[in-house]
């Protein structure tokens, strides 16, 4: 689910300049076997619009016929729109979809989403433009370089490696990052390798800094009851942990999106309303990339913090991250 998402969040990003955080469907446990069964659903909002994502399984491939009655379907539990995200399509069943105006996304190659007036015409290979934002998995590898890991000049397949992604998504991240104007992306002999254009991680930060956002989807909370394990410390949690700011009445912690309904499953949690909670009660923030990538002594990193909580109008978090990052060695 994590490939898949990325590689959705990226190609929005690059052809329609726009930044979509797509998170696994949390209704999905109330609708049929026929459909969960089959297909991974995604949510996201684009351009102010509600989308579910449906994504066939490797081995499923529905006529536009029964396409057209899983829709229907889904759509008792659901009001908004509905798009189809195959990894490949014939140029016969794209016929058929748009005669029965079905949206869908073919990550890469082509999308038809009539909503938002966007016809496949309107998509020109090599004319995308540079989202306002970087997505979350260029904004994970920036803030990587920016903490002293070694990824400059470094073939895209071993950074793909280490930072826990695909080689697919690491070569679009790198063109993102290229047409941002950050890196320079080469090719040299069998490999393609990327270079920061600035000369130092200062330098790098303040250059991608208005182009990054919080890592923070959402925010969640349960009750302490049954969290065990090793558990990464974040908001004021982590933020009390690198400053002289005051823990905070109840502990956050963060969870990368796509880990987490296990977490919830394996923990037996159940979501509560922050109305309900007590002194005891956790706050999960669900992050659009994984925290422990670059998480440091049970706590996020610093930057990714920072992002986090620098909206915060509390003047003590304000002064308490001046501090954190005044201790930053660049």
């Amino acid at each position: 689910m994590r490939s898949i998402a990325e590689g959705l969040e990226n190609y929005l990003g690059s052809n329609l300049g726009i930044t979509a955080s797509i998170d696994e469907w949390v209704g999905s446990g109330s609708l049929p076997q026929i459909l969960t069964g089959n297909y991974t659903i995604l949510h996201s909002k684009i351009s102010g619009i509600d989308c579910l994502f449906l994504v066939p399984g490797n081995d499923f491939d529905p006529t536009p016929g029964a396409l057209e009655k899983h829709i229907d379907l889904l759509k008792r539990s659901w009001n908004g729109q509905v798009v189809f995200v195959p990894s490949a399509i014939s140029s016969y069943k794209r016929k058929r979809l748009i005669q029965r105006s079905i949206p869908f996304i073919v990550p890469t190659k082509q999308m038809y989403l009539p909503a938002l007036g966007l016809a496949l015409h309107e998509l020109f290979p090599g004319k995308s433009r540079c989202a306002e934002m970087l997505s979350p998995s260029a904004q994970l590898l920036v803030i990587a370089a920016v903490l002293g890991m070694k990824v400059n000049d470094f073939p895209l397949s071993d950074l793909a490696k280490k930072l826990g992604y695909q080689a697919m998504t690491m070569t679009r991240v790198s063109r993102e990052l290229d047409c941002a104007g950050l890196a320079r992306l080469e090719t040299r002999g069998r490999d393609r390798r990327m270079t920061w254009l600035a000369g130092d991680a200062k330098s790098l930060w303040e250059s991608a800094l208005n182009r990054l956002s919080s890592p923070v989807g959402r925010r969640i909370w349960v009750s302490e009851a049954g969290i065990q394990g090793n558990l990464l410390l974040s908001g004021l949690s982590a933020l009390s942990a690198y400053s002289m700011l005051a823990s905070p009445g109840n502990t956050a912690v963060a969870v990368h999106r796509t880990e987490l309904s296990r977490f919830l499953q394996e923990h037996s949690l159940q979501v509560i309303d922050q109305s309900e909670t007590d002194s005891d009660s956790v706050e999960i923030e669900v992050w659009k990339y994984s925290p422990a990538v670059l998480a440091t002594e049970g706590k996020v990193d610093r930057l990714s913090l920072f992002l986090s909580l620098r909206e915060s109008a509390d003047e003590r978090v304000q002064e308490a991250l001046s501090e954190m990052m005044r201790d930053l060695k660049w």
